[in-house]
């Protein structure tokens, strides 16, 4: 399977890999690291983003934090 087929079938798929809760990135100090392992095993994976973790940060200013601190990218 190719990475084109790989992030189709992540992107419809129901399930996600990782939760951002209220606690955001920085406030779970193992986040980081189980997002980096993810990404090493799956290489595209799908992240859920619940309304508690937005109190301080934009959707779009979180995405860019998570990937500057896993070097990986945005998707979609």
């Amino acid at each position: 399977m190719n990475l084109s087929e790989k992030f189709k079938q992540v992107l419809t798929s129901s399930n996600t890999d990782c939760i951002i809760g209220k606690q955001g990135i920085e406030g779970n100090p193992g986040f980081l690291d189980h997002v980096k392992n993810l990404l090493k095993k799956h290489k595209i994976i799908k992240i859920k983003v619940l309304k508690s973790a937005l109190t301080n940060n934009s959707l779009k200013e979180l995405a860019e934090k998570l990937s500057e601190r896993t070097n990986s990218y945005i998707l979609d």
